[in-house]
């Protein structure tokens, strides 16, 4: 399921910055705004997180 949430950057909600921490540690993908782009996050123990990046960015197995 996907959820969108605004966390204001100076002054952040500690109730969303809790639901974002309960997310990643329940295995969830983060696509996260930055400077030139946006990236993906997940934990490294979330190997569904890590296969569902592979598939979206079309992914050899070694990464080629």
């Amino acid at each position: 399921m996907a959820r969108r949430l605004h966390i204001h950057p100076d002054n952040p909600h500690q109730r969303l910055i809790d639901q974002a921490a309960q997310s990643l540690r329940e295995g969830g993908l983060w696509l996260v705004p930055g400077d030139s782009g946006y990236a993906f996050a997940f934990t490294l123990d979330a190997r569904e997180a890590a296969e569902r990046v592979t598939r979206i960015r079309a992914l050899g197995p070694r990464h080629d």
